[in-house]
């Protein structure tokens, strides 16, 4: 039997998975700046198999404290959990993997979870933080943003779905206002497509990628007659 649970604070993650894998202990060396207060943990049959942390920032999240039990195959269900309960913002993230080469796990999280590694969008995550994640990571960090359109490979989940559904109707989705109008601002029949295929995403999610596109074409500067209002938000 499996299951992923959290929030667990660092102190019940780390004495969990520490009790359960005592000849694998966790030992995270970090800067104060990548300390991380809120874990998922995974268990398996009642063992503790993986945990994997982040610290809310508000605007964004820091993702890190990723470690599991060889073999368990805990990365994607962990990560898909932390995910769900972060919720709609930009993560951030430093990668040096310990068990598998360093450009296979880059790779890895490009392709499955759109990471934009070394990321050139900074998303609005502030300079600081930035600056602390290039001089210990150099070009080995991350961003893995909520609205990215274009480069989307997996299809959104339904909890994702939901999430973008309220995002772009609160004005947070998309955030790129050089590009896009918020949602308040579109023309009548703009928003009026935009809310047909938020419609038909939840009727046919097989088909989200190709209504994203479309609601990506919809809420562009180049379709609104409006598009000046933004620049007065």
């Amino acid at each position: 039997m499996e299951q992923v649970s959290g929030p667990h604070t660092k102190e019940e993650a780390e004495e969990a998975y520490n009790k359960d894998n005592p000849n694998d202990e966790i030992n995270r060396d970090v800067p104060e700046w990548y300390e991380l207060d809120q874990y998922v943990i995974r268990r398996v049959n009642g063992k503790v198999v993986g945990i994997a942390g982040w610290a809310d920032k508000g605007d964004y999240a820091i993702l890190g404290g990723m470690k599991s039990k060889a073999g368990s195959k805990s990365w994607k269900p962990m990560a898909n959990k932390r995910e769900q309960l972060i919720g709609d913002k930009p993560k951030i993230a430093g990668f040096r993997p310990k068990t598998i080469p360093l450009e296979r796990w880059k790779q890895k999280n490009r392709t499955e979870y759109d990471w934009e590694i070394p990321p050139k969008d900074t998303m609005g995550i502030d300079e600081e933080m930035l600056a602390n994640f290039t001089e210990r990571y150099g070009d080995d960090f991350g961003i893995k943003k909520w609205w990215d359109l274009i480069k989307r490979r997996s299809v959104m989940s339904d909890f994702q779905w939901k999430q973008l559904i309220v995002g772009i109707k609160e004005d947070r989705f998309p955030k790129d206002r050089k590009k896009y109008v918020r949602y308040s601002n579109l023309d009548t029949i703009n928003r009026k497509m935009v809310n047909g295929y938020l419609k038909k995403g939840v009727r046919n999610p097989e088909k989200r990628n190709q209504y994203l596109k479309g609601i990506a074409d919809e809420m562009s500067r180049s379709s609104n007659q409006r598009y000046e209002l933004e620049d007065r938000s």
